[in-house]
């Protein structure tokens, strides 16, 4: 049985707040459970090809991470607020350089994702692009990151967050097709057939629901890139991604 072992190129330092009171600590943990819950769901559901279910929870799972981090360092959350503009920009604030662009353009793609719990029914002119493979390898560094710097204690002693305990238990839900912990993956994956949905919910743009194939996948240009398809058009290209 092969060892899976992290190789994220970006070492990132351990957060040494002041010590947290139990409650703190509780919650803290509390969050970070649930975020590794969702995590692993939306994971099954990206490979599965169920993109549109999927997204919703990869955006919980990063929300859910990014509070308990905001916890750790003694700042309140409202448990009311969903992954949104606002709460990355308090987020990059409590952590300075924390964040690249290119990770801030996947967060903000995924609080786009969000709405698609209601976006059938409430969202008209909302589009949106699902890239399958490039939004689970954005999704597996991404929580691999915000996991890193965390140190919960049980008593007095340092215990493994729920990820770093799936991680060497070796779980299927999170080391299969994850290139974090088996580098060799990456290659392979973006020669994959690879599913896209293309969405348009009205307003100047076509309702219209397109899922193709691509051969291998797209890994350029932003993640929050529209659909080519508005109404003054008679026909529409794909973005293939």
């Amino acid at each position: 049985m092969p060892r899976w072992r992290c190789t994220n190129a970006r070492s990132i330092k351990p957060i040494d707040p002041p010590p947290m009171d139990t409650k703190s600590q509780k919650t803290v943990a509390g969050f970070l459970r649930l975020a590794c819950e969702d995590y692993l769901a939306a994971r099954l559901l990206l490979r599965q090809g169920l993109l549109i279910a999927a997204i919703p929870i990869a955006a919980q799972c990063i929300e859910k991470a990014m509070k308990a981090a905001l916890i750790s360092k003694s700042h309140t959350v409202s448990k009311q607020q969903h992954l949104c503009p606002a709460l990355i920009a308090t987020f990059k604030k409590i952590n300075p350089g924390f964040i690249d662009s290119e990770t801030e353009d996947f967060l903000c793609f995924l609080a786009k994702g969000y709405k698609l719990r209601y976006a059938h029914t409430e969202s008209e002119g909302y589009t949106i692009v699902i890239n399958q493979y490039r939004t689970l390898m954005a999704l597996d560094k991404a929580f691999s990151d915000l996991d890193k710097p965390f140190k919960l204690m049980a008593e007095t002693e340092e215990t493994a967050t729920p990820y770093r305990a799936k991680a060497s238990e070796q779980n299927a839900l999170l080391t299969q097709d994850n290139w974090i912990f088996n580098p060799e993956v990456k290659n392979e994956i973006l020669t994959r057939a690879n599913m896209v949905v293309e969405i348009g919910m009205g307003g100047r743009y076509r309702e219209i629901d397109v899922t193709y194939l691509t051969e291998g996948v797209s890994s350029h240009g932003s993640f929050l890139k529209k659909p080519n398809f508005t109404k003054d058009k008679e026909s529409f290209q794909v973005t293939f991604g």
